[in-house]
C-alpha cells in the first residue's frame, strides 16, 4: 500500500462514513445541548470536540452492521450507488443543519485554531498525526493484509460486493450453507470498497489503519467525558494509540475485528453512561439518549461477539464506582439500563437466526460450560504463560507498563474514580477469563489471549485517570488558548506554562513511540509476497476460470480444521473465480451445505500430506476437481521438490519461488517444465 493520493484519498472516504453518520444522529440526539449538565465543571464534556468526535465515531461504526441488517430484512439491496447517495444525503443534512444553527465554514475554521492554541488541544492533535504517519508508514509496501484472519476478513467484504449486501453464505469462496460470523468490520470495509472501487484486501488494510487512529479517539472521549478532564482524556489515547505494543501489532495478524469491536467498546460505555447517568433531563431527551445507547450496543454486538462481553464488564465496573447516590441510585441505573439492553435486543433481532443457524452458539457454551480437554483447540493455556514478564513485555509493552504502575499508584492514593473503575474491570475480566479462581471447574469464556492483548483498555482508564488527577493537583484543568492578551497578563509565568510543558511531554512520549512502531510489521507473518502478488496475475492469465488449486495447509486448533501458510490460500480471493482446496479458517465455525464439510476438507489434507503421489491422493485429488497446485514463497507444507519431481505434476510457472503445476491424469516423463520467463 503506497502513500499515494489514492490511499489518502480512500482513508478520507473512511472516515466520512464513519463521522458523517455519526455526527447526524448526535445532532438528531440533542448533543450537545442535551448533554449531562455537570458535563463541563472540569474543563471537557459536550464542548470538547475530541468528545463529540469519539462518540460519533462510535455511532458511525455501530450504523454500518445495523444498516446492513436492516436493510436486508427490507429486501434492500446495497450497492455503490445507494452507499453514495445515502453518505451525500447525510452530508448535506448536517451542513443544512450546521448553517441552520448559524454555524458557518469559518466557524469551524476558528475551533481548530482554538483548538491548537490550547496545550491539550495541541497534544491531542499530534498524537493522532503521529500515530496515523506511524501506522501507514510501517504499511507502506503491503498490497494484501497479514496472516490468516485478514483472509476471511477480505472474503466477507468480497462477499457483501458478490451478493448486494450482508451475505448469507460463503459461496463462492466455500460451501458453507451459514453465515454467523460478527460482520461490523465487514460492512464498513464493504462501504468503503463501494464508494471508492478500491480491492476487498485493500480495503481492509485502509480500515485497519484508521481504527487505529480511532481506538485512540474513542479512548480520549469515554475518559474524558466521564470525568470531565481534557488530560484524563489525553493519557487514555496515548495508552490506546500506541503507548504500548497493541493495537498496532494487530497489524501482523489482521485481527482487525477485534480492533473494530474495542473502537466501538469505549464510545458505547460513554453513551450508556449519559444515558443511565443521575441528572434528570426532560423525558424526551432521556429516550433519545437510551436509544443513542442501545445502537451503540447493538452495533457492538455485531461487530464482536467476546468484545460485548469485555462491554458488559465494563458496565458492571462503572456501576460499582462511577455511580454516586448508593443503592437507591445504582437500582435506578439498572432499570435503564435493562431498557438500554433490551431496545438493542430489538435492534439486533434480525441477526439473531443467521446466529443460530450456524454452530457458533454451541460452541461457545460448549466453550463456557465444560473442562478443557484440549488446550490447543481453544488457545488457553496457564496464566503464567500469558502473563509471565517477558509476555507482558510481548502483548503489553514496557512504555505501557510503566505509565499504568505510576497512573495506578497514583490514581489510587488520589482516590480516582476512574482509577478504580480501570481496576475493576480488569478484575471482572480476570475473574471471567479464569473462572477456577471462584472454584468453578469450567473454561472462561474469554480467551487470555484476547485478553492479554486487549488489555490496553483497562489500562487507558487507569493511565488517564492518574495524569487527570496529575493535572488537576497541578491546577491544569483551567487551561485556557493562549491569546495576546493573556501574554500581556503578566505574571505567573510557570503556572502558564505548566500545560505547555506536558503537552510537549505528551508529544515526545508520542513521538518516541512513532518512531519504534515505524517497522511494527513482522515478515514471519506475512503470506503474500510480491512474487505471489505476480503469480496470481500469471494465473489469472493463463488458467481457465474453472481451475481448483491444491494448495499448502497444516492442522490447527486441535486438529480441527487446515490452515494455510502460503499465499495460495488466497488464491480464490487473488485470482477469483478460480477456487481452491482450502477453505477459510471459519469453516470451523459455520455450517456446510455437505453435513461433513468440514471432516472431508481434512480428510483430504490428510491424504495429501501422507503421500501426494499414492493412489489414495490422486483419487480423492481427482474427484476434487483439482486441475492445479501452487506453493506460495512461504511455503513449506507442499513440498515443492516432491511436486517437481512427481511424474503426476508439471510446473507450468516459477519465479522468485513462487511456483505453479497442473495436474496430469497420466504420469509422464518430462514432467518437469524450464520455469517461465
Amino acid at each position: 500500500m503506497s502513500l499515494s493520493f489514492g490511499t489518502a484519498l480512500a482513508l478520507a472516504a473512511y472516515l466520512a462514513l464513519i463521522l458523517v453518520p455519526g455526527l447526524v444522529l448526535l445532532r438528531l440526539a440533542g448533543w450537545p445541548t442535551d448533554a449531562p449538565p455537570d458535563a463541563d465543571a472540569e474543563g471537557s464534556g459536550p464542548a470538547d470536540p475530541w468528545v463529540r468526535l469519539g462518540l460519533a465515531a462510535g455511532l458511525g461504526l455501530a450504523l454500518q452492521p445495523l444498516a446492513y441488517l436492516w436493510a436486508r430484512l427490507a429486501g434492500l439491496p446495497v450497492d455503490a450507488g445507494l452507499v453514495r447517495a445515502l453518505l451525500l444525503a447525510l452530508a448535506a443534512g448536517l451542513a443544512l443543519a450546521s448553517w441552520r444553527r448559524g454555524r458557518r465554514p469559518a466557524d469551524l475554521a476558528h475551533t481548530i485554531a482554538q483548538e491548537l492554541r490550547r496545550p491539550s488541544g495541541l497534544a491531542m492533535t499530534a498524537l493522532l498525526g503521529l500515530l496515523l504517519a506511524a501506522r501507514w508508514w510501517a504499511l507502506r509496501d503491503l498490497s494484501v493484509p497479514m496472516f490468516g484472519d485478514s483472509l476471511h476478513h477480505s472474503m466477507i467484504v468480497r462477499l457483501f460486493a458478490l451478493q448486494d449486501g450482508l451475505p448469507r453464505t460463503w459461496r463462492p469462496f466455500a460451501e458453507l450453507s451459514t453465515f454467523s460470523y460478527h460482520f461490523g468490520l465487514h460492512a464498513g470495509a464493504a462501504s468503503l470498497a463501494a464508494l471508492t472501487g478500491i480491492s476487498a484486501p485493500r480495503a481492509i488494510i485502509v480500515g485497519g489503519q484508521a481504527l487505529m487512529l480511532l481506538q485512540a479517539l474513542t479512548a480520549y472521549a469515554l475518559v474524558a467525558g466521564l470525568s470531565g478532564r481534557r488530560w484524563a482524556g489525553l493519557g487514555a489515547a496515548l495508552a490506546a494509540g500506541g503507548l504500548g505494543t497493541m493495537p498496532g501489532f494487530y497489524a501482523n495478524w489482521g485481527r482487525y475485528t477485534q480492533l473494530a469491536g474495542q473502537v466501538l467498546l469505549p464510545a458505547s460505555l460513554l453513551a450508556t453512561a449519559w444515558a443511565v447517568g443521575d441528572d434528570r433531563p426532560a423525558p424526551a431527551a432521556r429516550w433519545r439518549r437510551g436509544l443513542l445507547a442501545a445502537l451503540t450496543v447493538a452495533g457492538l454486538a455485531l461487530t464482536h461477539y467476546i468484545v460485548t462481553l469485555l462491554y458488559a464488564l465494563a458496565v458492571l465496573a462503572w456501576l460499582a464506582f462511577g455511580v454516586a447516590g448508593g443503592w437507591r441510585a445504582r437500582r435506578a441505573a439498572l432499570v435503564r439500563l435493562a431498557a438500554i439492553a433490551a431496545a438493542a435486543v430489538l435492534l439486533a433481532l434480525p441477526w439473531i437466526p443467521s446466529l443460530l443457524a450456524g454452530p457458533l452458539d454451541e460452541s461457545a457454551v460448549k466453550l463456557s460450560t465444560e473442562r478443557v480437554a484440549d488446550p490447543a483447540v481453544y488457545g488457553v493455556v496457564s496464566p503464567w504463560q500469558i502473563w509471565n514478564p517477558e509476555a507482558l513485555g510481548r502483548n503489553l509493552g514496557g512504555w505501557l507498563l510503566a505509565a499504568l504502575l505510576a497512573g495506578g499508584l497514583y490514581g489510587l492514593w488520589r482516590r480516582e474514580r476512574l482509577t478504580r473503575i480501570g481496576l475493576c474491570w480488569a478484575g471482572l475480566i480476570a475473574l471471567a477469563t479464569y473462572p477456577q479462581l471462584l472454584g468453578l471447574p469450567i473454561t472462561g469464556p474469554l480467551k487470555d489471549f484476547t485478553v492479554a492483548i486487549g488489555a490496553y483498555l483497562p489500562a487507558a482508564l487507569v493511565i488517564g485517570g492518574g495524569l487527570g488527577a496529575l493535572a488537576a493537583g497541578l491546577g491544569l484543568d483551567g487551561e485556557a488558548p493562549r491569546t495576546p492578551a493573556s501574554e500581556a497578563a503578566g505574571g505567573g509565568l510557570p503556572q502558564r506554562w505548566r500545560p505547555w510543558l506536558l503537552a510537549g511531554l505528551l508529544i515526545l512520549v508520542a513521538g518516541a513511540r512513532a518512531w519504534q512502531d515505524r517497522d511494527l510489521l513482522d515478515p514471519a507473518f506475512q503470506l503474500v509476497h510480491p512474487a505471489d502478488e505476480a503469480a496470481m496475475a500469471w494465473i489469472r492469465a493463463n488458467t481457465p476460470p474453472d481451475a481448483r488449486f491444491l494448495v499448502g495447509s497444516f492442522a490447527a486448533f486441535g486438529d480441527t480444521v487446515q490452515a494455510g501458510d502460503d499465499a495460495g490460500w488466497w488464491l480464490p480471493l487473488l485470482a477469483e473465480p478460480r477456487s481452491s482446496t482450502l477453505p477459510p479458517i471459519t469453516y470451523g465455525i459455520e455450517r456446510g451445505y455437505a453435513p461433513d464439510y468440514r471432516l472431508r476438507v481434512n480428510a483430504l489434507a490428510a491424504l495429501w500430506q501422507a503421500d501426494l503421489d499414492g493412489a489414495a491422493s490422486r483419487a480423492a485429488l481427482a474427484e476434487a476437481g483439482v486441475t492445479h497446485a501452487y506453493v506460495g514463497v512461504s511455503g513449506k507444507a507442499l513440498d515443492r521438490g516432491a511436486l517437481a519431481a512427481s511424474p503426476y505434476w508439471r510446473r507450468v510457472h516459477a519465479e522468485a519461488g513462487a511456483e505453479v503445476y497442473r495436474r496430469l491424469d497420466q504420469p509422464a516423463d518430462d514432467a518437469v517444465e524450464p520455469a517461465s520467463p
